[in-house]
């Protein structure tokens, strides 16, 4: 359960950065469509968004968890007579990488299908 909230929140967080990013650069999409770039490469551009921010939040999450792990090995494991009580597991990381990028995806959907209905005549005129 605690699992589900927690891809719910991140989800929940890349989908509002991405609402709000592509709210943002409407008029850039609809100057890109205007000169002819494709509705795929205008998605492709806001998915490799959603990708890259899940990435860049799998390995901050990475980074944290060594170093609270580490903190966690020197500082508490010793109170109660054990040796360690956090230790790194990389195929566990790997997953988890993999997941955050695929919840990245899947909760940009919303954003991507607002880049890629702009219609750039509209648009354009209203600007």
């Amino acid at each position: 359960m605690m699992i589900g909230l927690t891809l719910a929140i991140a989800a929940l967080f890349v989908s509002t950065v991405l609402v709000r990013s592509v709210a943002e650069r409407r008029i850039e999409f609809a100057t890109l469509r205007t000169i002819g770039l494709s509705r795929w490469t205008i998605l492709a551009t806001v998915a490799g968004e959603a990708a890259l921010i899940c990435i860049l939040a799998a390995i901050g999450g990475w980074v944290m968890a060594s170093l609270l792990g580490g903190w966690t090995n020197r500082s508490i494991a010793p109170q109660y007579g054990v040796e360690v009580l956090y230790v790194e597991d990389p195929p566990m990381f790997a997953t988890l990488l993999v997941v955050s990028v695929v919840v990245g995806l899947v909760s940009g959907l919303i954003p991507v299908r607002q880049a890629t209905s702009v219609d750039p005549v509209e648009f354009l005129r209203d600007a």
